[in-house]
């Protein structure tokens, strides 16, 4: 089991509502990182929040890696070189 989702079972356990509460206050603080330009804060508000991710979705049997693979690659395929020159 990864490291961060052992910490929450311990933190957490079955309470999933607490973890989601504390997965909110990460994206705030995030937000709050990027207006005031602290990026040592910002790096380490978004891996706690990626840690809470994978700890709700090896709650819920989401495997998040395949997933994102999965859903990426066919986004990625309907993107036209024109798309990219918008940017």
């Amino acid at each position: 089991m990864e490291l961060p989702i052992r910490y929450y079972e311990i933190k957490y356990g079955n309470d999933i509502d607490h973890a989601y509460i504390h997965l909110i206050r990460e994206i705030g603080q995030i937000a709050y990182a990027l207006e005031t330009k602290n990026e040592p804060v910002f790096a380490a508000k978004v891996t706690e929040a990626t840690a809470l991710l994978k700890f709700l979705a090896h709650k819920h049997s989401v495997n998040i890696e395949s997933n994102i693979e999965t859903m990426y690659s066919k986004k990625l395929a309907h993107i036209s070189p024109k798309d990219m020159e918008d940017r």
